[in-house]
């Protein structure tokens, strides 16, 4: 997104401009792949990850916690947790502020750790 300045294409939430979904969403251009250089289609595919995002790790909350017997994978899947939940509150008001540089920065820091964190996360399922 930060490459492409594709969080300014809508500074709106949860709708991009008018509508939830964006007119010009997709077109058709003479390069192959062109999407990628479509700034509302990232944005677009940024906030729908984000949302995918969140509606699992609240349904792996609901669904599987009471069945985690380790502590410390509890403790690990509640950092993820609470990292999802900042991931996707920042990541709005960096949309709000009209993608102000420190917030962005923050937003990529924190959606670092969460993969780190995600990532230790599975592992430790599988080891076990």
């Amino acid at each position: 997104m930060a490459g492409l300045d594709a969080g300014k294409s809508f500074n709106t939430w949860p709708k991009m401009g008018d509508n939830y979904i964006p007119e010009n969403l997709i077109f058709i251009e003479d390069r192959l792949f062109g999407f990628f250089d479509n700034s509302v289609f990232i944005h677009f595919f940024h906030r729908a990850l984000a949302y995918l995002s969140f509606l699992t790790i609240l349904y792996m909350c609901f669904k599987h916690f009471k069945g985690i017997e380790n502590k410390y994978q509890k403790i690990h899947f509640l950092i993820v947790l609470f990292l999802v939940f900042i991931q996707l509150f920042i990541g709005v008001f960096v949309v709000l502020s009209n993608v102000q540089v420190s917030l962005g920065s923050i937003h990529q820091i924190i959606g670092t750790l969460l993969f780190v964190s995600a990532t230790c996360y599975s592992l430790q399922i599988l080891k076990n």
